[in-house]
């Protein structure tokens, strides 16, 4: 039996024993979700930390019938982890569906840490507050920058945080860890601290 079949015979033994536990090799220790905390000055430097290092991240929306839609987007912040700005054609999918339900979340991922922000979003078209905001980074997706006709912003208001930290853990590594524990039936390592904050 190679290891992949070993794998999925583990997952199966582990399924008919009943032991309750999560079938999927995962490389989190737990993904149940965890207590908020009130975000204190190490949480909030970690968060900004990553925030900073990344130039897209993934912008996810409720699209129409519930579906969870995701799209990589370029942010912009000033600094303040709980809000976040985007640019959008104005008549989007992703303006239509903000405007339809206004949850939102938005992830980012780095070498060794991953954050997650969960959220609302608004649309906004006033001329004066997109010149205001306006990054140029955008430029690329719009020739006529922040006078474009057909641009708007959106502005996303995280009010929780989760934060993925595996520092010091090589991703490689961690994987390999994680399909070797199940291979040989033993509990994943437990290598990734997660912080969950109210923002």
């Amino acid at each position: 039996m190679n290891p992949e079949e070993q794998i999925y015979a583990n997952a199966e033994r582990r399924r008919g024993a009943g032991r309750g536990r999560d079938e999927r090799p995962l490389l989190i220790p737990d993904d149940r979700p965890s207590p908020a905390a009130s975000a204190d000055d190490e949480s909030l430097a970690q968060i900004r930390a990553v925030i900073d290092d990344a130039e897209t991240v993934i912008l996810t929306t409720v699209g129409h019938g519930g579906t969870l839609r995701g799209r990589p987007m370029i942010p912009h912040t000033d600094g303040d982890p709980d809000e976040i700005w985007f640019a959008t054609r104005a008549p989007s999918s992703k303006a239509s569906e903000i405007e339809l339900d206004a949850r939102a979340m938005v992830s980012y991922q780095g070498d060794a840490t991953a954050l997650v922000l969960s959220g609302r979003a608004e649309v906004i078209r006033d001329p004066a507050e997109i010149r205001r905001r306006w990054d140029a980074s955008w430029d690329r997706w719009f020739r006529g920058g922040a006078d474009s006709g057909d641009v708007a912003l959106v502005r996303f208001h995280a009010d929780r945080a989760e934060l993925w930290d595996a520092s010091g853990v090589s991703l490689v590594e961690l994987a390999w860890e994680v399909v070797r524990a199940w291979v040989h039936d033993r509990t994943p390592p437990r290598h990734i601290e997660r912080t969950t904050v109210t923002l």
